[in-house]
């Protein structure tokens, strides 16, 4: 899942989302408005796909073993 906020997309600056929050990081430190916003399905989507792509590294490295 690639997102980026307006302001940091704007400014190029270097992007992580505060999980707690679902707001970017850059814009907490510096108490900008954020305009993202992460909703809790897209969250569980994206600890799915992280579940999935670790689940098929492991059967990768079982099978190069």
């Amino acid at each position: 899942m690639e997102f980026r906020c307006k302001r940091c997309e704007e400014k190029k600056l270097r992007y992580f989302v505060e999980t707690t929050s679902g707001r970017c990081a850059s814009c907490i430190s510096v108490g900008a408005k954020c305009s993202l916003f992460v909703s809790e399905e897209e969250w569980e989507k994206v600890r799915e796909e992280r579940e999935e792509r670790e689940l098929a590294v492991a059967h990768l490295k079982a099978q190069l073993s």
